[in-house]
């Protein structure tokens, strides 16, 4: 499997998730804050906490945002 289409897949699971957040109890920034520093990681220390944050932002657009990226 490819990069893009494990992104693909993985992040159509998070937007299903996020349908049901009612149930789940997991919103896109939720999701976006567990996968974000795993998803774009930084490898310098100085600034990891902005870097995370960019991440978190990052992984919570393309979330919400499934449909029209793919």
């Amino acid at each position: 499997m490819k990069n893009k289409e494990f992104l693909r897949l993985l992040l159509l699971m998070c937007s299903k998730i996020v349908e049901n957040q009612e149930t789940s109890k997991m919103s896109s920034s939720l999701i976006a804050a567990v996968l974000g520093p795993h998803l774009l990681d930084s490898r310098q220390p100085t600034s990891a906490l902005e870097d995370m944050q960019t991440a978190n932002f990052i992984v919570e657009s393309m979330i919400i945002f499934y449909d029209r990226l793919f």
